[in-house]
């Protein structure tokens, strides 16, 4: 347990949260990274007994980093009344078809989530911006803000010379 309230102690420095009844969902989500499954499995079954859809969103942003236990996963079952197991696309576009309102605290955690991979990501994911898209939407693509370079001086070829790509296959070209 005093991992989890170290994370949270930790959020709240680095986010400036209060600890207020207001942050009961919050600390659930953040209950879910907790590596010590008992942990999480008490939070997700708190989830499920508030019947809060939200909280699946939480849940399956933990799945997609396979860090959801088995027991863990079961409940998001119970909470959606989904047997999807771990298929993270499906329970993704399941999730796309709910409507789901993200409340601050599930962008908080989200802000948290993607800040462990990458701490710039804390400064655009930001619950006090304005935002057009669903934060449960949004996924890590695989690298760091940054960490694909950009393409510069590109090496072209001549199209004739490309003996590699076949007929049909879509092409960008400019003259």
């Amino acid at each position: 347990m005093t991992a989890f309230k170290n994370t949270f102690f930790l959020m709240a420095i680095l986010f400036g949260f209060s600890f207020s009844q207001q942050n009961e969902k919050l600390k659930l989500m953040v209950g879910l990274l907790n590596p010590d499954e008992d942990v999480q499995l008490a939070s997700a079954k708190a989830m499920v007994q508030s019947g809060d859809l939200e909280y699946a969103a939480a849940m399956i942003d933990v799945l997609y980093f396979k860090k959801l236990s088995a027991d863990s996963r079961d409940e998001l079952e119970r909470l959606t009344h989904k047997k999807i197991g771990n298929n993270w696309p499906k329970w993704m576009e399941w999730l796309g078809q709910q409507p789901i309102e993200n409340s601050v605290d599930y962008k908080n955690f989200k802000r948290f989530l993607f800040s462990k991979i990458d701490p710039q990501f804390s400064s655009f994911l930001n619950p006090r911006f304005p935002s057009y898209i669903r934060w449960d939407e949004i996924v890590w693509g695989g690298a760091v803000k940054d960490g694909i370079p950009s393409l510069d001086n590109p090496l072209m070829i001549k199209s004739d010379a490309a003996d590699y790509i076949e007929g049909d296959e879509p092409v960008l070209a400019w003259q």
